[in-house]
């Protein structure tokens, strides 16, 4: 293997012989962008530094699984921490424990089939909250920041009336034992190495529980700053930084408060934005015409691809806004495809019914692909002649980076990391969040523009490669592992 070096000239090729890595993550295998940066992290850091991972992730059932990702191996290739196969599930995945252990078969409560009562309050809940997040912003802010404070572990007196929030908090128990479990076992399969706990979920109320069990269990930590939550979580990070020795990972320009907590130069913090495989993201390698096939696309059509969940903080509704104020020529001839999974039935079903009743938007052509997998994505991003990124927030978005690495013209909205994320302005509009007249320019710009050339497409992968590859994607990461466990055996951490 070719020894990674960091920009001082440091050698991270060793660390392997020292460390091993220990994440946890919401999901591993959806394509969402947290799930799809864990893949593209894993391949380089297992391949390019040969670190040893043990990726904790919860299934659709919320049990939670352990991937052990060893060096050059593909995700398919997966072991289980107590080698023990199951019956059920995808290829070469098995469960964390065994039948009868008491820590790991306490997930029945989280399993159980909601009843007809339970569903229809389900259903309820979410119309109530669609209808919020649409008219009522500001309040539906301080709900969810009221919810997110209730799931603090200072507020368990008053969880036990809430059973919603109870059961998010005996769900975040379970998955903070497993940790701790896990982290043990691989003391024992690893003597003499320092193991590096990750905390990677966005759902941040939570974390300070499962990194005092990491911490418990002897393992450094880092937690990850995904942009974009409220100020609370950034309050919960200072507190466990005041007891604890601990690294802060943010995937944009962490803000203001963040910096507060540790200096950006400091060796705790690490700006790592997201990383792609730009090698896999090569319009070259893939044959054109998957994707208008599957959706019956003229060749002289212009297909629009919008790849994001289906939510309202994606904004898919001030695209359709602006697709409305073009004209009725331009209109005629696109084809928009939602490729992302519907997190909201009801803003769904608003959308199909936004586009029905416009007597502008009823002849739009127009496609809800669900999910796509990696492979798909990218046959989408050859088909297409635009993507879209209408969102109200985002991190760094792994999409806008694909979207170039394919040689494609994107439009999105400057919020968050977005401006990170471009090597070329030329080929990227930058509009404001929720501005219909912006977006609705900026489209009508883009379609009318030139294909990009051989050569500037080469030049964005470039650009894109020495910010965004694998590679310097590893050499960050290991840069900042090193120094993590430099300060730790250095002994200048504290105890919980």
């Amino acid at each position: 293997m070719t020894a990674v070096q960091t920009s001082d000239g440091a050698s991270l090729s060793a660390l392997h012989k020292t460390l091993v890595v220990v994440r946890y993550s919401e999901s591993y295998y959806a394509s969402g962008g947290v799930s799809a940066h864990l893949h593209a992290l894993n391949t380089a850091l297992s391949s390019l530094l040969h670190l040893t991972i043990y990726q904790l992730y919860l299934d659709p059932d919320h049990n939670v699984r352990v991937a052990v990702i060893e060096p050059d191996s593909q995700y398919e290739q997966i072991e289980v921490l107590n080698k023990a196969k199951t019956d059920s599930g995808r290829a070469g995945e098995q469960s964390l424990g065994t039948e009868g252990d008491s820590v790991f078969s306490s997930t029945e409560p989280f399993t159980r089939a909601p009843n007809l009562l339970q569903k229809v309050v389900s259903n309820f809940l979410e119309k109530l909250y669609f209808l919020l997040e649409k008219n009522a912003p500001s309040l539906w802010a301080q709900i969810r920041s009221l919810r997110r404070a209730l799931c603090s572990p200072n507020c368990r007196w008053l969880s036990r009336c809430l059973p919603g929030v109870r059961a998010q908090i005996r769900l975040n128990d379970y998955i903070a034992e497993c940790i701790s479990q896990t982290i043990r076992s691989v003391h024992d399969d690893h003597p003499g190495k320092q193991i590096l706990y990750i905390d990677h979920s966005p759902y941040q109320p939570l974390t300070p529980v499962r990194l005092k069990r990491a911490f418990e269990a002897e393992a450094m930590a880092a937690a990850v700053y995904h942009g974009g939550y409220e100020q609370a979580d950034i309050s919960l990070l200072m507190r466990i930084a005041r007891r604890h020795w601990f690294g802060v990972i943010t995937l944009n320009n962490c803000p203001r408060r963040l910096r507060s907590l540790v200096s950006p130069t400091s060796e705790q913090h690490s700006l790592l934005h997201n990383g792609v495989d730009i090698a896999f993201f090569d319009r070259t390698r893939v044959q054109p015409g998957c994707l208008r096939s599957r959706v019956g696309a003229g060749a002289t059509s212009r297909l629009i691809l919008v790849p994001a969940r289906i939510t309202y903080q994606k904004g898919q509704h001030d695209l359709l806004d602006a697709l409305a104020v073009l004209s009725s020529d331009t209109l005629s001839q696109l084809v928009v495809v939602f490729a992302g999974q519907t997190n909201s039935r009801v803003y769904r079903r608003w959308l199909e019914k936004k586009i029905r009743m416009s007597s502008t938007l009823r002849s739009l052509t127009y496609h809800f692909v669900g999910n796509l997998d990696q492979t798909d994505l990218r046959d989408g991003y050859r088909d297409s002649d635009l993507v879209v990124l209408p969102s109200h927030s985002e991190g760094v978005p792994r999409v806008l980076i694909e979207a170039q690495a394919m040689g494609l013209r994107c439009v999105a909205t400057d919020v968050g990391g977005v401006r990170e994320a471009i090597v070329n302005e030329r080929c990227v509009s930058l509009v404001s969040a929720k501005d219909v007249t912006q977006i609705a320019k900026a489209i009508q710009s883009q379609l009318e523009a030139s294909a990009l050339c051989a050569g500037e497409i080469e030049e964005n992968r470039r650009l894109l490669e020495s910010r965004s590859g694998l590679l310097a994607l590893a050499k960050r990461h290991g840069k900042f592992y090193q120094s993590l466990c430099q300060s730790w055996s250095a002994g200048r951490t504290q105890g919980p």
